[in-house]
Formats: structure tokens, C-alpha cells, sequence
């Protein structure tokens, strides 16, 4: 296998492998890695920072209760109630996307029977049925 190699594949040989034992000296070992993590160090004492944020947390709570607790202002009598819309008077912005054409014939109900108006009904194009297909010579497929 090293038989075609050049001078650059040597070289990028010898570099990668040098990378390597640099990098196997930093790595753990399998058996650090395969054995069950060890329970991370507590502290007994919180310390400062502890009465710190039960102080923080305290005075939150205290302001919360003075703002709801405070006076709340009336509004106004001479004020104008604003004018009620009822909700079935509402349409939507898109409302013109439902009107399809043809939507006419979605609404209404199709009459079959004896009271049916078919007369005022548009004809479709007829095809001439009475005239047999017409059929080429295999002379004129060639």
C-alpha cells in the first residue's frame, strides 16, 4: 500500500500521525468513559448569593401585592359607550374567496320528475353516432 505513495502522502502521513499522539495524550481513558458518572460536588452552604435571590424573590412578591392592591380609577360618566356590533353581521376580509363561480348551482337543489323544466335547458353539441368510423387501407399505414 505504500509502494505508490509520493513524498506529499508521506508527509501528510507522519503529520496526521504526529495529531494523533498529540490527541491521545489529552484523551480519557475507556475506563473513565465506560464507568458510571460521579455525583457532582454540593455545596452545604449557599452562601450570599442564596440570601441574595430569597431577597430578590421577596421584594418581587411585595411589589406584586402593593400594585394589586392599589386604587383603581373609575372611568368616567360622560364617556360614550362604544356602538355593539353583533356578531352575525360580522363577514370575514376573505369572504369574496368563497364566492366560486357557478356557486349558483352549489346552492340550489336539482328538480328530477314530471315538474321538471328541461325544455329551457341548454343542448350539448351532438355526435354524429349514425356514421360508422371510418377505417384506412393497411396499404396507406405504410
Amino acid at each position: 500500500m505504500t509502494e505508490g505513495m509520493t513524498g506529499d502522502d508521506r508527509d501528510l502521513r507522519a503529520r496526521f500521525a504526529a495529531l494523533r499522539r498529540q490527541e491521545e495524550v489529552h484523551a480519557p481513558g475507556f475506563h473513565a468513559l465506560a464507568s458510571p458518572p460521579q455525583p457532582a460536588l454540593t455545596r452545604a452552604n449557599p452562601g450570599r448569593k442564596g440570601w441574595l435571590v430569597f431577597a430578590a424573590c421577596l421584594a418581587a412578591s411585595i411589589a406584586s401585592v402593593l400594585w394589586w392592591q392599589r386604587p383603581i380609577h373609575e372611568r368616567p360618566a360622560h364617556r360614550p359607550a362604544a356602538p355593539t356590533v353583533s356578531v352575525t353581521a360580522w363577514t370575514a376580509p376573505t369572504q369574496f374567496l368563497l364566492n366560486t363561480p357557478g356557486g349558483e348551482m352549489l346552492r340550489s337543489v336539482p328538480a328530477f320528475g314530471a315538474g321538471a323544466d328541461y325544455g329551457n335547458a341548454p343542448r350539448l353539441p351532438q355526435k354524429h353516432r349514425g356514421q360508422p368510423k371510418k377505417v384506412l387501407p393497411k396499404e396507406e399505414l405504410d
